[in-house]
Formats: structure tokens, C-alpha cells, sequence
């Protein structure tokens, strides 16, 4: 986790810091995510700042070509001095004498890298080559990387998520590779896969021992019909109260409690055995309602997520099943595509889909300009809806923003000053 980010010299005109800590006894249980909102007019860096942030941070495999394209693209950070402070206090650091300098050092903890634009691609016969690959490695020990949502998002490019130049891709080939697909229905199936394989793990993780558990209850047993009868049918209350609302995503089937209910309370009861299904059922009940317990938080997501999306949609509602994942439909049912919806309702739904995603890998998003193509009850919204989709997994944001509407729902300590070093004047 990012505990603080200090620039300095951000075009050679602006500072910022940004703090994320903490204090131990103010942490809630949950791990709520963490949102901080960069507030300032244009042409103060901002957009420079957060590109500088996720090159720095996104590491790529340790391949010739893309090595020397992170190494170019560290050149390219317009910023005299970045430093990135981890909860574990070690910090990765860029150094410039002026921001547009064709040369810097960059690293962490003791290993340090000089690079040097004019002798760039001797890099990876030289033993800087090895020192470069040390910071790399000890940044991912530190992070799993970050996500980049910039004012260009819509355009589906996503090898880089946008943090690389034009010039930069091109000169490594690496233009040729981006996959211009709708990035809305790339990132929805993305989303869903995801889901459907944690369902699956919870699945086949909470099926043992189950038969043995039936062979001590067997032995143990010593309830009566009518005990046997009332603790079968409050075992089955609780596990179609617990688990209805999971069924409805196709998270868990009950369609076999339901129908031992109706067996059970039906006519045909009193001359069912019921003192000795208990101990058989009883091991089955307590199975699901482990495997329910354990699908608690992709439960949450997946019903925080559809839920808010269906509140802030009008005419149009979003829907998830394990079986077909997510899929959207118009007024009347009719299915829709992703780019069927209009310019804000895409932007939206990039922005928690791709949040959510990160919850589960990266959990540090960066997003600029957030407001984008969003009415002005959307972006007073946006915050809430965020922290919301991602609620228990400390995803940290970083958002830079235009808009008042954004910032209504943050925290003053949540709002990062920009400090003008020309005119000493500190902007909110």
C-alpha cells in the first residue's frame, strides 16, 4: 500500500503532496478504499503528475524492448523530484536537476539507477541493465502495479492503460499491439470471468468432509420426530434467508432446500423418518450456508456495483448471472451492446468496472478527470459509488478533478493542495 506521494518541480512550476496515512487508531475494520481528489485549475500539472505516478509504478517484464521502453518513458516525467513512500517505509525515488532533462536516477532503498537518453539503448549491455531489473523486481514486491484512467479512456487502448506517449509506443512497436475493442464490453467480461472463477473456488473449497460429518451425526443423533422436524426447517429458513439473495446472481442454487421444505411441511411429513434425515441433512444446510458465508464479498461487489449502476441508469439496467455475466438491457428488456449506451453512461461504467477490477489486484486507480460526459447529480455521486463498489478491499484513488460536484462528497483532508513555487501561492 502507498502510504505518501511528494512532487516537486511538476513542470518546474508545482508541488504536490499527497498523504494516505492513516493513523492506526482511526483505521475502520473494513478497510474502506481511500479516496484523495487533486483540485485545480488547468494547466497545473495534473494530468503530468498523475501519467509520471503509473509509469513509476508499473513495471514491465524484464524484456529488452520493453525495458528500454520503461527507461524512456522514465526520461520523459516532466517532474524535478517523485518520491513514493510504501506503508513499509521504503520509498522509490526520481531525481532531475530540471524537469525536462534527458537524464534522471531513479530507484529504491540503496540500488539506484543513472539513465541517460543518449545511451539508452546500450542499457541492456551494460550493468545498469542488472540495477534496473533489481528496482523493478523490488517495486513489484511492493505493489502489484496501478491503474491509469485518462481523459482518453473511452478509446480502448489498454497495453499501457495510457501511461506511455504516442512517440514512446511507437518507437518500441509497441502501437501495433494495442487492442482498440470497446474497452467498456472488454472490462464488463473481464469483470465477469473474474466473479464467476471466485464463485467456482468457493464452490469446490466448502464440499469436504461432508459425508463424514453425516457419519458422526448419525452416531450422535438422539433427536425426536418432532425436535428433528423443527431444527430441519430452521436450518432451512436460515439458509434460504442467507442465501436468496446470492441465488438471484446465480451465486448459489436452492432449488433442492426448497423443495425439502415443501417435502418437509407438505402432507406426506408425518410418515417421513425425520429423526433420521436430520443428521443427514443437517451436514448438507451447514455445507451452504459456509459456501454462502464465503461468497459474502463477491456477493457485495457484484450487488453494490449492479445496484448503484441501476440507480444512476434511467431506461436502462445492468444484470449479472454467473452463467452469462454481466449484460445490459434498454426500456422494454431489449438487449443492448456496451456502445449502445451514451457518452456519460460508458464513462461511468468504465470507471466502476475498472475500479472493481482493481479491488481484487492492483488497488491503487488513478482517474483524470472523472466528471467527463457525467450530469452534475452523477458526479456529486461519483465518490460514494466508488467507495461503495469497492468497500473492504482498501483500494486507494487518486483523482484530478475540475469539478465542485466531485468534491462535495471529500473530506477537506481528502483534498490535495497544488503549490504554485513561482508564486508561493497554495490553490484549492
Amino acid at each position: 500500500m502507498i502510504k505518501k506521494i511528494i512532487a516537486k518541480g511538476v513542470l518546474n512550476e508545482f508541488d504536490y503532496e499527497i498523504d494516505y496515512w492513516t493513523p492506526i487508531d482511526s483505521k475502520t475494520e473494513t478497510e474502506d478504499s481511500v479516496v484523495k481528489v487533486i483540485y485545480a485549475e488547468n494547466g497545473c500539472g495534473k494530468t503530468n503528475l498523475l501519467k509520471s505516478i503509473s509509469i513509476l509504478l508499473n513495471c514491465p517484464i524484464p524484456e529488452n524492448r520493453s525495458m528500454i521502453m520503461y527507461a524512456r518513458a522514465l526520461l520523459q516525467i516532466p517532474i524535478r523530484i517523485l518520491q513514493i513512500e510504501f506503508d513499509e517505509g521504503d520509498k522509490v525515488v526520481y531525481n532531475k536537476e530540471d524537469a525536462f532533462d534527458d537524464h534522471c536516477s531513479f530507484g529504491i532503498g540503496s540500488t539506484i539507477v543513472q539513465l541517460e537518453a543518449e545511451s539508452l539503448r546500450a542499457i541492456r549491455f551494460s550493468k545498469r541493465k542488472a540495477e534496473l531489473l533489481t528496482v523493478c523486481e523490488q517495486l513489484k514486491e511492493r505493489t502489484s502495479g496501478i491503474v491509469y484512467l485518462g481523459a482518453d479512456r473511452l478509446s480502448g487502448g489498454k497495453d499501457f492503460d495510457g501511461a506511455y506517449d504516442d512517440d514512446v509506443m511507437v518507437t518500441h512497436g509497441m502501437r501495433g499491439r494495442v487492442d482498440y475493442h470497446d474497452a467498456v464490453e472488454e472490462r464488463l467480461n473481464e469483470l465477469g470471468y473474474i466473479l464467476a472463477r471466485e464463485t467456482a473456488a468457493v464452490l469446490s473449497n466448502e464440499t469436504d468432509d461432508v459425508y463424514l460429518k453425516i457419519i458422526k451425526n448419525s452416531v450422535k443423533n438422539g433427536l425426536g420426530k418432532n425436535d428433528a422436524r423443527d431444527k430441519i426447517i430452521e436450518d432451512i429458513d436460515e439458509v434460504l434467508k442467507k442465501g436468496s439473495p446470492l441465488e438471484k446472481y446465480g451465486l448459489i442454487k436452492l432449488d433442492q432446500v426448497n423443495k425439502i421444505k415443501e417435502e418437509i411441511t407438505g402432507e406426506l411429513s408425518e410418515s417421513l423418518p425425520l429423526e433420521f434425515l436430520y443428521p443427514i441433512l443437517d451436514p448438507y444446510f451447514a455445507r451452504l450456508i459456509k459456501q454462502i458465508n464465503a461468497m459474502d464479498v463477491t456477493y457485495q461487489s457484484i450487488s453494490s456495483f449492479v445496484n448503484s449502476i441501476n440507480q444512476l441508469f434511467s431506461r436502462k439496467m445492468i444484470n449479472y448471472s454467473t452463467k452469462r455475466g454481466f449484460s445490459i438491457a434498454g426500456s422494454k428488456m431489449a438487449p443492448l451492446k456496451a456502445s449502445d449506451l451514451s457518452s456519460g453512461e460508458r464513462q461511468l461504467l468504465l470507471i466502476l468496472v475498472t475500479s472493481l477490477l482493481a479491488s481484487r489486484r492492483e488497488r491503487f486507480v488513478i482517474i483524470d478527470e472523472p466528471e467527463l460526459s457525467l450530469g452534475l447529480e452523477w458526479q456529486r455521486r461519483l465518490i460514494d459509488v466508488l467507495r461503495g463498489c469497492t468497500r473492504g478491499s482498501g483500494t486507494q484513488f487518486l483523482l484530478a478533478s475540475h469539478s465542485l460536484s466531485i468534491i462535495t462528497r471529500i473530506n477537506e483532508t481528502d483534498l490535495v493542495e497544488v503549490v504554485d513555487t513561482n508564486l508561493t501561492v497554495v490553490s484549492r
